[in-house]
């Protein structure tokens, strides 16, 4: 069997945030198809909740290893197994403008030195719907915001449920 996907190298990890809350949702067998070999659901209420480390991606699924956002020592068993794009996302982190107003700066390519477009926000976290990654911070994200669709690349954001650090980050 061929997978069409890119793997990550050793020296980054990457982690999305699994954005249903309180309700579940499958982890799948495969970059394709139906075979479901978990579900799982982050839990508001009880606050259980995952982070998803990257693996490797394929046109429409990210292979994540899955561990419970608490699990520090490694005690519990880890999930993997493949899941939609559309549900894996971070936080947007924000520049600021010389007037203070906060900003996410939406790369044309995953480049520092590519053009950029300016989404103002209003200093509350967004959830950017990840659909792509490059070496580095990189992540193509997709999001509304003010009825309008944006896409486009990120450096900076926020990789955990709680958007309190970054998992992932250096």
């Amino acid at each position: 069997m061929i997978i069409c996907g890119q793997a990550l190298s050793q020296d980054r990890r990457r982690f999305v945030v699994l954005m249903p809350v309180n309700k579940q949702f499958p982890v799948y067998h495969s970059p394709i198809g139906t075979e479901v070999n978990y579900r799982i659901m982050q839990d508001s209420i009880y606050e259980v909740f995952f982070n998803a480390e990257v693996l490797e991606e394929s046109p429409l699924r990210y292979k994540v290893n899955i561990t419970l956002d608490t699990d520090s020592t490694g005690v519990y068993p880890k999930m993997i197994g493949w899941v939609d794009k559309n549900i894996c996302g971070v936080y947007s982190r924000c520049y600021y403008d010389v007037n203070k107003r906060p900003y996410i700066k939406l790369y044309a390519r995953a480049d520092a030195n590519a053009d950029f477009v300016k989404v103002y926000e209003s200093g509350d976290p967004v959830l950017l719907t990840a659909i792509d990654y490059a070496e580095g911070r990189w992540f193509k994200v997709m999001f509304y915001l003010n009825d309008e669709l944006h896409v486009g690349w990120v450096d900076k954001y926020g990789d955990n449920v709680y958007n309190s650090y970054e998992v992932g980050g250096d």
